[in-house]
């Protein structure tokens, strides 16, 4: 079946969003969606990846802004609510125990998109969809 976003509520400040959703022709739902705040880190040193705290951190090759090179750049993934407290960098953690990660000489630069939560949701869901079922995913499709 088909889904077709038809409104949204864009006043979340804190990365929560309610999606109205048209099901086939006959069912309006209502959709909880939570959405994470992603940020860019180019690190001088190792950090470690996985789930840490809140964090899910990544080390990804991507090109930055003004073509600058990076050494070790990895993506962060934290929610919207621990962003905007700015108490984030505190939970990375470096492979190298005996160095601090809130010395600010650890890090090249932090990047951010800048993009409105409910654009960078739009983007990602598009205006129509269809969900993924467990048969989708054993037929590889």
């Amino acid at each position: 079946e088909i889904r077709e976003l038809t409104s949204s509520d864009g006043s979340s400040s804190d990365g929560n969003f309610i999606l109205w959703v048209m099901i086939g022709n006959d069912s309006l739902q209502r959709v909880r969606i939570k959405l994470s705040r992603t940020i860019y880190v180019d690190s001088r040193v190792e950090l470690k990846q996985g789930l840490i705290g809140s964090l899910v951190v990544k080390r990804v090759e991507k090109h930055l802004p003004h073509n600058k090179s990076s050494g070790l750049l990895y993506e962060v993934n934290m929610p919207e609510l621990l962003y905007l407290s700015n108490n984030w960098i505190g939970q990375l953690e470096t492979i190298d125990p005996t160095l601090q990660v809130n010395s600010n000489r650890l890090f090249e630069s932090i990047y951010e998109m800048g993009t409105p939560l409910l654009l960078r949701a739009m983007m990602h869901l598009g205006s129509v969809c269809r969900p993924i079922g467990d048969r989708d995913v054993k037929a590889g499709k």
